[in-house]
């Protein structure tokens, strides 16, 4: 990404600090895929809202050392419900995870950008987020190129060398897998609404993580999950 005059949109996938009020920021955005860059804040209090998956617009230039330097960034739109909420926060860091590890390239990919981007507000506003990370995980898998559906989870059930899916009976597994089948046609608004256990919605949230991690060949799994199941017990 070179240097830019005009405000470019983002979602901010990743803040760490580099020395006081200095940032090194990964943000996922629809014409450039993930950018990298140094932000220099103004005032401590100026970068609070740099918080996970926070919804950005941003200017850019390369510094001497053709490093690129973020000059300016602000909030494309504040998120009121999430921060507070503690499901909410737990299903946001969640998702900041899954992007951190499948989001790695500069290639562009516009129509996942504008899908979480409008995700990240609907999740802002929902009731009732205990099925937000399946339905998600589901969008996101499909915006990769697959598609988790009957058949495709028959066949990577299949295959063999999955120590999670050892200790599946075929029975569980495909009971998990028609939960999963419920999600596909539907929207946010039918998927929030839609009533499902919590044990069937941690063993298929964790089909849907394993069939990601095989066709992307991710070697780490999901560490903040096991936070998002306990939080979304019944």
């Amino acid at each position: 990404m070179e240097s830019t005059n005009s405000f470019s949109e983002g979602i901010l996938l990743e803040k760490r600090v580099i020395r006081s009020s200095v940032f090194l920021l990964k943000i996922f955005t629809s014409e450039h895929g993930l950018v990298t860059g140094v932000f220099r804040s103004k005032k401590s209090a100026g970068s609070n809202f740099l918080q996970p998956l926070a919804l950005v617009e941003f200017i850019t230039q390369r510094s001497n050392s053709d490093l690129l330097v973020i000059k300016e960034i602000n909030p494309l739109k504040v998120l009121h419900q999430i921060y507070p909420d503690y499901i909410k926060q737990c299903i946001l860091l969640f998702l900041q995870e899954l992007l951190t590890k499948t989001v790695v390239e500069q290639n562009p990919n516009a129509q996942m950008f504008h899908f979480l981007k409008a995700a990240i507000v609907l999740l802002d506003d929902c009731v009732r987020p205990a099925n937000f990370p399946i339905w998600c995980t589901i969008e996101i898998i499909r915006h990769q190129g697959f598609m988790p559906d009957k058949q495709s989870l028959k066949e990577f059930y299949a295959y063999p060398g999955k120590s999670f899916l050892s200790t599946l009976s075929m029975a569980e597994f495909t009971y998990s897998s028609d939960c999963i089948e419920l999600f596909l046609p539907l929207d946010w608004a039918q998927s929030e609404s839609l009533q499902i256990s919590s044990s069937a919605r941690r063993q298929s949230l964790t089909i849907l993580l394993e069939y990601l991690r095989y066709h992307l060949e991710l070697k780490n799994e999901f560490k903040s999950v096991e936070i998002l199941h306990a939080v979304l017990q019944d």
